[in-house]
């Protein structure tokens, strides 16, 4: 037997990536909801580029 979907479908990644944050949409929608701060997004992008993440 075969569990074909656990809830967790592709269509329903994108709405899920906005809530995180993880898209430019859902980036822009947490600073301005001040769920996180310009400093978090500054740091964790020169942490990204310096590969110290």
């Amino acid at each position: 037997m075969r569990i074909t979907s656990l809830g967790n479908a592709m269509m329903q990644l994108g709405r899920r990536d906005d809530a995180l944050g993880w898209t430019i949409d859902g980036l822009k929608l947490a600073l301005t909801k001040n769920r996180v701060s310009d400093a978090e997004v500054l740091n964790a992008l020169q942490a990204r580029v310096r590969g110290t993440h």
